[in-house]
């Protein structure tokens, strides 16, 4: 993982009770002796009541090439985890 690209990896739900994979942003590169990363969850689920960490990647030439998105997406920052590399 490097950081600033686009990965699928396995995310929680909110109540753990599951994971389902999904994309997510490499926030970080390897930090400590255990590589961890620091990445945010991707959602295609743009909310309607979107709060001032959302970042929205909409579909277009001059943004979208190279994300491996396939639709308009959010980046929610509030929504972070600390996988190992």
């Amino acid at each position: 993982m490097v950081k600033h690209s686009i990965v699928l990896i396995p995310f929680p739900f909110d109540d753990f009770t599951s994971i389902k994979v999904r994309p997510a942003l490499c926030l970080t590169t390897e930090i400590g002796k255990h590589n961890h990363i620091i990445i945010a969850f991707i959602s295609s689920k743009i909310p309607d009541n979107q709060i001032n960490s959302d970042i929205i990647i909409y579909k277009n030439p001059s943004d979208w090439e190279g994300t491996g998105l396939i639709v308009d997406s959010v980046i929610r920052l509030h929504k972070l985890v600390t996988v190992p590399k």
